[in-house]
């Protein structure tokens, strides 16, 4: 398996194709559930299916923000076009629990987009949640952007006081 770090392309993630002779292609958005751990095996078990995967990075890496809260789905967008000049055809993106929510949300935007995969993701955008030290809160904005705009969400009703 081979493994590329992806800072220069508009999005940063790790290339898994393992030698991949084949046009289809997955983005993986693991948000936390195991994170780059789960990525890593679900990588390696989908090359050997002749796929080849992005590992995404949603956040917490340089330039991006630390907590789940206005997460870009333009990322999904680089990676993909990434993809399309390296000559995949077939572009997928497979997201768990948050990250299945970002797939889906980044598939309705992202036209380079065929086949989408949501683990246990849900169909409504929530609140970002931002960290503070070892606890997190509700960030009062979105969970996600598109284009430098933040998307409608569903807001945490929790005492914030």
């Amino acid at each position: 398996m081979e493994k590329h770090k992806l800072k220069e392309c508009g999005f940063e993630g790790c290339f898994y194709d393992n030698g991949v002779d084949g046009n289809k292609a997955v983005i993986l958005t693991i948000v936390y559930s195991g994170g780059s751990y789960f990525c890593k095996h679900l990588a390696k078990w989908l090359n050997k299916n002749n796929i080849a995967v992005i590992g995404l990075t949603t956040f917490g890496a340089e330039g991006m923000r630390h907590g789940q809260e206005r997460m870009s789905l333009n990322y999904v967008e680089a990676a993909a076009k990434w993809l399309r000049k390296k000559g995949y055809e077939k572009i997928g993106i497979m997201g768990l629990s948050f990250g299945a929510a970002y797939a889906l949300s980044a598939a309705a935007r992202v036209t380079d987009i065929s086949l989408v995969i949501s683990l246990s993701g849900y169909e409504l955008v929530f609140e970002g949640v931002e960290n503070k030290g070892f606890s997190e809160w509700p960030a009062g904005h979105s969970a996600y952007t598109w284009n430098g705009k933040e998307l409608p969400y569903q807001p945490y009703y929790l005492d914030r006081h």
